[in-house]
């Protein structure tokens, strides 16, 4: 027992140690306050702007709609970015157009829709121009995102292209204001601010939590301390021919692979803190860890390929430091794991064999509940999905009845474990990292209402646990090779438009679009 109490004050240590650089951006978020920029004036400049789609639905509606509205002066190309005529967006296209009575488009659609392609033409369509506005049709014939955007890029003329996600809504000034960044700063990228359209229920406010506060605070902190933030995927402007030169690599994560290639060139990504996009959070639990797990593999493959090139990257010591402490994001958590095992061990013998088995049995069936929800075929790599949570759960289970034995017997010193004092505080900080780092975002965002901030600090246990246990099998997914992109759901998602109302169609888009921004 005294081995196993040493390695979990190591592991305790070095936990805290890295949790350090969360308090520290969260300080430096807090205390260098920087007010936000009031952008009067936009450049002429022709953009195209990219929205790449995979069976999005109404939601690609929604996205077009407020590239629409954008408020930019020059000439702006919005391309929808489909694989064939049988994506659910068009559609929803074709009954915007029905309401807008634009027969011509309606019929070119149609044509579309029924032979999959026009006769004697490019599969790049234009549907409608208006003020200074084009809308474009884009028939990629591929399916993954960077293919579908590699293709578009190397026809388009435009000095300027933007990419948005067909779960974002942009802010009206995204483009003016982004351009007018990226001219003024010697950057590559200008990275928009995300924002969530709505936060209701568990997983989609602490999914609006972890990306709309915790990742907005970093990328404010990473901003003021000088360093780079990284691209995200969508919301982000650059110039045409960075992306014709460093094309999207075929992979889960393009955005951080991208975002390091550049890094290892001594190019930046700048955040625009100012405007960006409202984008629709996970509604289940099945998205909740799809998206974690997305992440947690992507992340650390582009982290391994780019390491090596890090000695001789053109970069200040503290860029190196930043690359450190932001690709091991995810694999820090196998440090939690270890920790959290190493516990759950020791205070497994102190346990009775009733209160053991009680432990292990309930720790089973949630890890088979969650693995259930995940949608993985090969039965090998389910049972190593249910191995990989029951030994994550089952600490904790271990843990909470060794907590209800010592209430029970009146001695809470058995739910301590027997190392030093100060050892267990500094585990603790190290611990509560996170949630205090979310709760100074709230701060800084003016998004602390007495409501939220109980909600956060009592669901803190329960996210904690679920986050983990995507994160894990992320790296899972990494070690076995696994790294395949998942579909996931989106409040307000629909695949195909009602029949029976064409209004509700095409105000679902409006609706969401005026959404409150804030986490309630």
């Amino acid at each position: 027992m005294t081995i196993l109490l040493a390695f979990c004050t190591v592991f305790a240590l070095l936990l805290a140690a890295y949790a350090l650089g969360h308090y520290f951006c969260g300080l430096v978020f807090l205390t260098r306050r920087v007010s936000p920029r009031d952008f009067v004036l936009g450049g002429q400049e022709p953009i195209s702007v990219l929205v790449p789609a995979r069976n999005e639905g109404a939601l690609a509606i929604a996205a077009l709609e407020s590239l629409l509205a954008q408020d930019h002066a020059g000439p702006v190309d919005i391309y929808l970015l489909v694989n064939d005529s049988h994506d659910t967006s068009i559609p929803f296209l074709r009954q915007l157009f029905i309401q807008r009575q634009e027969r011509s488009v309606v019929a070119q659609l149609d044509a579309i829709l029924t032979t999959g392609t026009l006769v004697g033409t490019t599969p790049i369509y234009t549907l409608s121009t208006r003020s200074n506005k084009t809308l474009y049709l884009a028939l990629a014939g591929v399916d993954p995102k960077s293919e579908k955007i590699n293709w578009l890029v190397t026809q388009l003329d435009t000095p300027y292209v933007a990419i948005l996600d067909c779960d974002h809504q942009a802010q009206a000034d995204w483009l003016r204001t982004s351009i007018l960044l990226l001219n003024e700063q010697p950057a590559a990228i200008v990275q928009g601010r995300r924002q969530p359209l709505q936060a209701k229920g568990f997983f989609s406010f602490w999914d609006s939590l972890h990306q709309h506060v915790g990742c907005e605070l970093f990328n404010s902190a990473f901003t003021r301390l000088g360093l780079t933030v990284f691209f995200t995927g969508t919301t982000a402007v650059m110039r045409t021919a960075l992306l014709k030169s460093s094309p999207l690599t075929h992979c889960i994560t393009e955005d951080i692979d991208l975002s390091y290639s550049l890094f290892m060139r001594g190019l930046k990504v700048v955040a625009n803190r100012d405007s960006g996009s409202r984008e629709e959070t996970s509604p289940d639990l099945y998205s909740f860890l799809a998206r974690r797990r997305r992440w947690a593999s992507g992340h650390t493959t582009a982290f391994f390929k780019h390491l090596s090139l890090l000695p001789d990257a053109p970069v200040r010591a503290k860029d190196r430091l930043q690359f450190l402490f932001h690709g091991t994001h995810y694999l820090i958590v196998l440090g939690v794991f270890v920790l959290h095992a190493l516990i759950g061990v020791y205070f497994f013998n102190e346990l009775s064999w009733l209160s053991q088995a009680t432990a292990l049995n309930a720790s089973l069936i949630v890890a088979l509940g969650i693995a259930s929800t995940q949608r993985t075929r090969q039965a090998a790599t389910r049972m190593l999905e249910v191995l990989l949570l029951w030994a994550w759960f089952a600490p904790a289970l271990i843990v909470l009845m060794n907590v209800l034995h010592a209430a029970l017997v009146g001695d809470l010193s058995r739910a301590a474990l027997p190392i030093h004092g100060a050892v267990q505080v500094i585990g603790l900080i190290g611990l509560c990292a996170p949630i205090i780092v979310l709760l100074a975002g709230l701060v800084g965002f003016s998004q602390a209402t007495p409501r939220t901030v109980i909600k956060s600090v009592l669901t803190y246990p329960v996210a904690f646990y679920l986050d983990i246990a995507g994160i894990l099998l992320g790296l899972l997914d990494c070690l076995t090779g696994q790294n395949r992109w998942r579909a996931v759901s989106r409040a307000h998602h629909h695949a195909a438009p009602p029949a029976e109302s064409l209004t509700a169609t095409i105000h679902t888009p409006t609706k969401l679009r005026n959404s409150s921004s804030k986490i309630r």
